[in-house]
């Protein structure tokens, strides 16, 4: 028992302990455990399958939902998540753990094979989208989630609207491709609802009149393809449309096409009066569009004369009178440089005013031409364009009076430099 060479098993961790020296108490609780037969009662022990501790069981719905985060780029640790996308996963039921996302403010559990909501406590939780699922009913298990603003349970199996009497604040809800009908269940959370689609159902004109009878704020309705519900809205009112746009005033959208502020007088008219009351309803629109496009019409062409006036004053002329009683006209651009008739243009030395102030100062006269350019000669005397840069335009009707020349009025030294 105390050889060097010997070694002793432990039983509880199946380690190798050596004895290294003689120790009488290691010897008494050695004989007292396995007795005095130390061999034959080691071999026994050995021959024990070993114990080891029970694995803990696979929990698939917390793995699946960890890789799906992992996948989106989420958080390991659930409460700092905010998303949530578990669409086309083939979940039959919802996650066990999904409590744990406390900060979750938008959960996708569409295409899946869920035929329930449970285990949906999220305070949260602002939109869920659960279309394209077997949910055959609500019940409480949307108490958990109150704040919710969109739900969508489009394409499933509800037969009733109920449960969402605690969601108050709810505006967006998607019902539609189910098999409802009844929405009595709407009626509770109709004041905050501002869209509702209830197409694709089995509803009637009676099983709306739960809806009609609560006073709502819906601005957005779809409830086409509900054949009884058309057909018997048209049967009692007359008009499906007119009806329903009457019925909701803040209405602005209705199936497949806007509800304008037209549309809704005529209804509000053909409701109170009938078709006598919509037709004049109808005409005094069309007067009120036509008084309307003749003041709009009145409004432009004055802004157009006015932009006129202004344009003509920028562009004002100047009217000068010559030595022998005629008027000689100046335009002056909007950038103070006019254009003289006299053909000095606004590059030469002497302004276009003092250049004609100074030749009708002088009195009649006559501006002797430049000799033409080479370019000029070629050109015969009736294709040949009067040239204003060689002072062979007429300046009004003095440039009648210039025809021939004239020794008794000579030129002023100014007036002679600016020629030249």
């Amino acid at each position: 028992l105390y050889q060097a060479e010997y070694r002793l098993e432990c039983p509880l961790c199946r380690g190798q302990v050596g004895i290294l020296q003689e120790s009488p108490g290691l010897a008494d609780a050695v004989t007292q455990r396995y007795g005095t037969d130390f061999a034959d009662r080691r071999r026994q022990d050995a021959d024990v399958p070993h114990q080891s501790l029970p694995k803990p069981e696979r929990d698939e719905p917390r793995e699946q939902l960890m890789a799906a985060l992992k996948q989106q780029g989420g958080y390991k640790t659930l409460a700092l998540n905010v998303t949530l996308d578990l669409s086309s996963g083939g979940w039959e039921s919802m996650p066990a753990c999904l409590p744990e996302l406390r900060s979750l403010r938008q959960l996708r559990v569409e295409n899946n094979l869920l035929r329930s909501l449970e285990h949906l406590r999220l305070p949260a939780l602002l939109a869920l989208v659960a279309h394209h699922n077997q949910i055959q009913h609500i019940g409480n298990q949307l108490f958990g989630a109150p704040n919710i603003v969109r739900l969508d349970l489009s394409h499933n199996l509800l037969s009733k609207v109920d449960g969402l009497s605690e969601l108050h604040s709810l505006q967006s809800l998607n019902l539609s491709h189910n098999k409802l009908a009844s929405v009595e269940g709407l009626a509770e959370c109709a004041p905050s609802l501002d869209v509702l689609d209830l197409t694709h159902n089995q509803l009637s004109y009676a099983a709306l009149a739960s809806l009609l009878a609560r006073r709502t704020t819906l601005r957005v309705l779809y409830l086409r393809h509900n054949p009884f519900l058309v057909e018997g809205i048209s049967e009692a009112k007359g008009s499906y449309r007119k009806f329903l746009v009457s019925e909701f005033p803040s209405l602005s959208y209705l199936d497949d096409a806007p509800v304008d502020l037209n549309e809704r007088g005529a209804a509000d008219a053909w409701a109170s009066g009938g078709e006598q009351g919509e037709k004049a309803e109808r005409v005094r629109q069309i007067s009120a569009r036509a008084e309307r496009t003749r003041a709009n019409t009145s409004y432009m062409m004055e802004k157009k004369r006015l932009a006129l006036e202004r344009r003509a004053a920028a562009e004002g002329s100047t009217a000068v009178t010559a030595g022998d009683g005629s008027s000689i006209s100046t335009s002056l651009g909007s950038s103070g440089s006019g254009e003289c008739s006299a053909g000095v243009t606004p590059g030469s030395p002497t302004a276009p005013g003092s250049f004609l102030r100074e030749l009708l100062a002088d009195g009649p006269t006559c501006i002797t031409p430049l000799p033409p350019s080479p370019a000029e000669t070629s050109i015969s005397a009736e294709e040949r364009p009067i040239s204003a840069d060689r002072g062979q335009q007429a300046v009004g009707s003095a440039g009648a009076a210039c025809a021939q020349p004239s020794s008794s009025a000579p030129l002023s030294p100014s007036l002679a430099s600016s020629v030249k």
